[in-house]
């Protein structure tokens, strides 16, 4: 099949693919629900120890999907499931796996609906007899950065800080909430190619070169972020955390 670009050219992008997952490593537990897999950029960074489920809504990219499985996790194969869900909300039967993570990598955004979707989300943690529970959406930051190069791409937002207390308190009161901004840089670079130079798609060549800059800067960028508490980056790490069982 012809894969999205975005997916495609992405897939490329290693260091930045690491960086990512070293930033929501921490909240992840043992049986994890992946939201929107794409073809694995991400999921195979996923620790598939005991129980990890991969997800997507179009037939083909689960296609694609369970023909990688095998090169991604070799003999932890067993212990992932790929499986097809609905548009927009997750299909039923995801109690089935008593789930203590779900997680996303830039797909909220493309909901129209996310709060609906969210809350779903939040209802099957909550069912779960899992001891300690977490909802971790990796996300577009910053409103005013909503660019047309974001609108080419399907989304219907990028997020406010405010706009990710609004939902979390409505969809899970009891959660406590961290927020940490993703790639101070980034942003920088977001600002001057969407909203200076107009750009509407991506180009390899620049996510080729991004990569490799990143390599370098991600270090001084955690500082920045996580230890410095920069308000600004080009994403978040949005983490709903439930009260232990």
């Amino acid at each position: 099949m012809s894969l999205p670009f975005e997916l495609d050219s992405l897939a490329i992008a290693r260091n930045y693919q690491r960086w990512v997952f070293e930033s929501v490593r921490p909240h992840l537990g043992r049986r994890i629900l992946e939201i929107g897999s794409g073809i694995g950029n991400m999921s195979q960074w996923l620790p598939a120890d005991e129980l990890l489920v991969l997800t997507e809504t179009d037939p083909a990219l689960v296609k694609v999907l369970r023909e990688r499985a095998p090169a991604y996790f070799g003999d932890r194969l067993s212990n992932v499931h790929v499986r097809e869900l609905g548009a927009g909300v997750p299909a039923d039967g995801l109690d089935q796996y008593e789930l203590d993570t779900i997680i996303s990598f830039n797909v909220l955004e493309h909901i129209e609906d996310d709060r609906s979707a969210l809350g779903h989300l939040a209802g099957v943690l909550r069912a779960s007899r899992a001891q300690e529970r977490r909802l971790v959406s990796f996300v577009p930051a910053h409103s005013w950065a909503l660019s047309d190069l974001d609108r080419h791409y399907g989304h219907f937002r990028r997020y406010s800080s405010r706009r990710i207390r609004e939902v979390s308190r409505e969809i899970a009161p009891e959660a406590s909430l961290t927020m940490t901004p993703f790639n101070a840089l980034g942003l920088a670079g977001w600002v001057w190619s969407t909203m200076v130079l107009r750009k509407t798609k991506i180009d390899a060549r620049s996510v080729r070169a991004y990569d490799a800059i990143c390599r370098y800067t991600h270090a001084a960028d955690d500082f920045l972020c996580r230890t410095l508490r920069y308000p600004l980056g080009q994403s978040y790490v949005w983490v709903l955390a439930f009260p232990p069982r």
